[in-house]
């Protein structure tokens, strides 16, 4: 069975599968394949995309996020639907054009210049594999990079004074604080993975549109949750936002 199959099947029946003896993708391309051939299984649109650096040098991987993943804050979910939940306090953007196939040869400042938008994010990594995380780095790709759940807080105008190398930041969860730091990406400055984002999309025929958030790795390291909880979350000046998860 196509492994897109066997994903879609469990990502929408809240289950998980053995790793052991499926297909793993060949390459970064290959898994991008199965993400693509899963989410039309699925029948849902694209509200976002997760990117982060990769477990290669100088290397950077993405995900789409599917429609129902990407909620505004304040916001409810199950925790039924998430095997696994780990919380991650992250930095989502938007643009304000889209970027389509036949803008292929945009510049990195090209790029970046097109930023609108920011907000706080908050990341549910999840899995769809038993004895994850000691899966192959390539099935986790096309497992949609971990991907369970983006609530996004206000946008606000997009700032490039924000401190992204290390802004102040907060994640509390049932009103106990369990990440207070200057945070730090593993990116550095997480804006440099969006260019490459935007050139691997377009590349394979898919556009990124300015109603897509792209939100863009760990501020705050993950926090995993296994029981009912009231998430809240702040960074910097940006407004706060907040997950309940029964």
């Amino acid at each position: 069975m196509p492994l897109s199959r066997i994903l879609a099947h469990v990502f929408t029946t809240q289950e998980r599968t053995a790793w052991q003896g499926l297909d793993v993708p060949a390459d970064r391309e290959a898994a991008y394949h199965v993400q693509q051939q899963m989410l039309a299984r699925m029948g849902t649109s694209i509200a976002g995309w997760k990117v982060g650096t990769a477990p290669l040098p100088d290397a950077v991987w993405s995900a789409p996020l599917p429609q129902p993943c990407v909620l505004e804050s304040p916001a409810r979910a199950q925790l039924a639907r998430h095997p696994v939940c780990g919380l991650e306090l992250e930095l989502a953007f938007r643009f304000d054009r889209e970027f389509s196939p036949a803008t292929l040869s945009q510049t990195d400042e090209e790029i970046l210049e097109a930023l609108a938008f920011m907000a706080l994010a908050l990341e549910v990594v999840s899995t769809r594999y038993l004895g994850w995380p000691d899966v192959p780095d390539l099935l986790k790709l096309a497992d949609l990079q971990n991907h369970g759940l983006l609530v996004v807080g206000e946008a606000v105008p997009y700032d490039p004074g924000f401190p992204f190398l290390a802004p102040t930041l907060s994640l509390q969860v049932n009103g106990i604080e369990v990440a207070r730091q200057p945070g730090g990406n593993p990116a550095g400055d997480p804006r440099r993975l969006l260019p490459p984002l935007v050139r691997q999309c377009v590349e394979r025929g898919v556009s990124i549109t300015p109603h897509h958030w792209i939100t863009t790795g760990s501020y705050s390291g993950i926090c995993f949750v296994d029981a009912p909880a009231h998430c809240t979350g702040h960074m910097e000046q940006l407004p706060a936002l907040a997950l309940s998860l029964s």
